[in-house]
């Protein structure tokens, strides 16, 4: 049974109150690290899950929906959500940098000192938190139908 759309909003505010943290300034970098690492982990789980649950509304699409359910991520489930019309041709580049920087980020995430990482990391999170708010309630609509 997958998470709930409550459970998925909790942990999307969870990386919120990670990025927004301010009670000790020394792990403030560590905190928008987390921020970006959780937020990236949730839109994985958003996109996925709304993916899987558009292709079931398509029986001309049952054959996908088999080879998708066992092993779906990031960039099979944003192809299909741009290849549905859920998502525009700017979101779909949105999605698609933000998934190469995340990739680029977590290979790299030691190479830099930690200020330098949680700035990056804290331009990331700052740049997808609306993408990433909008595809939830997406979702929760989606759900609802």
């Amino acid at each position: 049974m997958p998470a709930s759309i409550e459970d998925i909003h909790r942990l999307y505010l969870q990386a919120r109150g990670h990025y927004l943290y301010k009670k000790h300034p020394e792990e403030k970098p560590i905190q928008k690290i987390e921020a970006f690492l959780l937020q990236t982990v949730v839109l994985e789980g958003i996109l996925t899950n709304y993916g899987l649950l558009l292709l079931k509304d398509r029986p001309d699409l049952k054959a996908l929906l088999g080879k998708r359910n066992s092993r779906y991520g990031y960039d099979n489930a944003i192809n299909d959500l741009y290849f549905l019309g859920v998502i525009s041709t700017t979101e779909f580049q949105q999605l698609d940098t933000l998934k190469n920087k995340r990739n680029e980020f977590i290979h790299n995430l030691l190479s830099n000192d930690l200020k330098t990482t949680s700035k990056n990391a804290g331009l990331y999170y700052q740049k997808s938190d609306k993408l990433v708010s909008q595809l939830l309630e997406g979702l929760n609509k989606k759900l609802k139908s």
